[in-house]
């Protein structure tokens, strides 16, 4: 990390996480049906973390 800092490379996150192999492009419908969903997850307190493999 002391070496993009260095470069000014700026991170938002430096944990492992779930990278997709494979992503899913969707239509304005199943794309508002995502967003309403990972919006009801982040309610859940039990939920930490949720991932997906949508793309824009």
């Amino acid at each position: 990390m002391a070496a993009l800092e260095a470069r000014g490379i700026e991170f938002v996150s430096a944990e492992i996480e779930m990278i997709p192999s494979m992503y899913m492009e969707l239509t304005e419908t199943t794309s508002r049906c995502s967003r309403r969903c990972s919006k009801c997850l982040k309610t859940i307190n039990d939920a930490q973390d949720s991932y997906h493999n949508a793309s824009k």
